[in-house]
């Protein structure tokens, strides 16, 4: 049986499944199937995002643009935060989980921290938050 795979994982180690960096175009292909309108460089599964560097991956991006689901084959178990999910209660996450974040330098329309091995942004409007990707 598989063992559950949790976000607070996923920002510790930069693993998503099977999925980490460095893991092959074919490994990616393999656990997930084809891509939606693969480009070259960029993979895209929903609510997932695969980049690559040449043939291994680089980045592994959860999207939060719009409710949709992570692919079955890297689904998270346990808390999943939302585009609605504010900066503070992110950070209030982080710190009931245990994982050390720092702030990064924000922007005009943008507020980011470093998280684990992930960097979490989140948009601003105004003084609301939303998130928008957390990327490894």
């Amino acid at each position: 049986m598989e063992r559950t795979r949790t976000l607070s994982e996923f920002l510790r180690n930069g693993r998503l499944g099977g999925l980490s960096f460095g893991s092959s175009k074919a490994d990616v292909r393999g656990l997930l199937g084809p891509a939606r309108g693969p480009l070259a460089l960029v993979w895209d599964y929903g609510a997932l995002e695969v980049a690559f560097d040449g043939e291994a991956v680089r980045t592994i991006t959860l999207r939060f643009d719009a409710d949709v689901r992570l692919p079955r084959a890297v689904a998270l178990a346990g808390w999943l935060p939302t585009r609605r999910t504010t900066f503070r209660e992110f950070q209030r996450w982080l710190a009931g989980e245990r994982i050390p974040y720092r702030m990064a330098i924000p922007s005009d329309r943008s507020l980011a921290l470093q998280a684990g091995r992930a960097a979490v942004r989140f948009a601003l409007d105004g003084t609301r938050t939303s998130l928008e990707r957390i990327q490894a």
